[in-house]
């Protein structure tokens, strides 16, 4: 009997869901680091693929149609990365922008050259193929899943970045380095489910407009049901207590970016739903709007006084521009990066390109593995052409930007709403890709991919609507209040 309910739940289109599930927990408990070598991707990698051919297998359908610009866009990166691993004839391989030593060096040893790939590392750029499996499982889960249970995704996010606050107080609060999930990161910082204090202060800080969506989703106090209703209070408080642990965690990372970012997903998260608040109308209705400003700023005020906003020592410190190596190394990196244009040096050889070109006045004991700067280290590794997808991505979110926030106070719709954060918190990865490299672990790739799906998502509904609109002979802009 258990194994018919269980066919039957996945023929009825359950089963996407459950992938999709699954392959989200496995990358919150595998994927917060950005190293190709660390242990956790021989499991992670295989789930992926295992997980790509579950959704082929088992989904009733795929709504690919909303999702056709992200995955043309993922499949031309993965044709780019794919182009950098194809052995090319010596006389054109050395003729490439940037081999001139590396032919010297071959000529020094008398080592006759042989075919070989625009890569210089082959194997990790292989890896950086693999690593497109993430959003690519995202992307399909996502078409396969009827919009009915979608808001589950949502629900999964928010218990991901509670897990990820909670275990990182557990880190700075427990002796030792057991509670660490990965053995290079730093001891006594709480990174959650990271290796990198920086991306755990991106997650938390995308948390508050999730969180604002995940409440926009829910019931409402003023539901018929009481169980509707009970649920309704049970998701406020929720929130609030969740927002008010995420505020000081950021602050406790001491990622100085993380402050920013923080800021910028609270004022985001005001703009998914502006006047809509899940409180009853009422002369009370200002004061909880001036407390959502206040009490946030009384925290930081209370860990200022008390001393635990390392962020914020961090960031008044004496030494933040002459001290920083990201700074320090900016002009080194973008001169190796236009030694190499217009292909690029191959996916995932910044580290031994970046040595190799390292000047000894800079040389110290830490080591510089990544450019803290996503953009000038896309053009790095992958050129011209990539740098040319990243514009095509950015021109079609440009393109959506204006519907999506189109009178938001009048927009009803969960679909906009869900765009809505999920434009917040590409802003806000973008931000952090400024200063490091984010969307290189497999777990915020997976968050970006998810909220390209919500922006996608709501684009075909405004096609719908549109239709629907121009056979009714009126137009109107947004559904019923729900």
């Amino acid at each position: 009997m258990r194994i018919r309910s269980f066919k039957r739940a996945l023929g009825s289109g359950g089963a996407p869901l459950a992938i999709l599930l699954i392959f989200l927990a496995l990358t919150a408990l595998g994927g917060g680091s950005s190293r190709a070598g660390v242990p956790s991707l021989l499991f992670l990698r295989p789930a992926a693929i295992i997980c790509v051919v579950g959704l082929l297998l088992f989904s009733p359908r795929f709504e690919l149609s909303p999702l056709r610009p992200p995955l043309l866009l993922l499949g031309a990166f993965a044709g780019i990365i794919a182009l950098q691993l194809i052995p090319l004839p010596p006389e054109i391989w050395q003729a490439l922008p940037g081999h001139a030593r590396f032919i010297q060096a071959a000529a020094l040893e008398g080592v006759k050259q042989p075919w070989r790939p625009i890569s210089l590392q082959p194997d990790l750029t292989e890896s950086s193929l693999l690593a497109l499996t993430t959003p690519l499982v995202i992307l399909l889960g996502f078409a396969a899943l009827p919009r009915s249970q979608r808001p589950a995704l949502v629900t999964t996010l928010v218990i991901i970045i509670a897990v990820s606050a909670f275990w990182g107080i557990l880190q700075i609060t427990s002796a030792g380095s057991g509670a660490r999930l990965y053995r290079l990161s730093n001891v006594g910082e709480p990174l959650g489910l990271f290796a990198n204090r920086n991306h755990q202060a991106a997650l938390l800080a995308a948390g508050f407009p999730i969180l604002r969506l995940w409440l926009y989703l829910g019931p409402k106090i003023d539901a018929v049901e009481p169980s509707d209703r009970t649920i309704a209070y049970l998701r406020i408080f929720i929130t609030i207590a969740l927002s008010l642990i995420l505020l000081p965690t950021i602050v406790l990372t001491g990622s100085r970016t993380g402050l920013l970012l923080g800021v910028m997903g609270l004022g985001g998260a005001l703009l998914i739903a502006p006047t809509r608040l899940p409180i009853a109308r009422g002369r009370n209705r200002w004061a909880v709007r001036a407390a959502l400003l206040i009490v946030p700023m009384m925290l930081l005020v209370a860990m200022i006084l008390f001393g635990r906003a390392v962020a914020l020592d961090r960031l008044f410190a004496s030494d933040l521009v002459g001290g920083e190596q990201r700074v320090i190394f900016a002009p080194i990196t973008f001169a190796i990066a236009l030694a190499f244009l217009p292909f690029g040096s191959g996916f995932g050889t910044f580290d031994s390109v970046f040595r190799i070109y390292e000047p000894d006045s800079v040389l110290k004991p830490s080591y510089f593995n990544h450019a803290h700067n996503d953009l000038v280290e896309l053009l790095l590794t992958g050129g011209l052409p990539a740098v040319a997808l990243l514009l095509g991505l950015a021109l079609w979110m440009l393109a959506r930007v204006r519907s999506v926030f189109r009178r938001p106070e009048r927009s009803r719709k969960p679909e906009r709403a869900a765009a809505r954060a999920g434009m917040i918190v590409i802003a806000i990865l973008f931000v952090a890709s400024i200063t490091d490299y984010p969307l290189r672990t497999p777990l915020l790739a997976g968050v970006f991919a998810l909220m390209i799906c919500w922006i996608a998502a709501d684009h075909s509904d405004d096609r719908i609507l549109k239709s629907a609109a121009s056979r009714e002979g009126r137009l109107y802009d947004h559904e019923p209040v729900d």
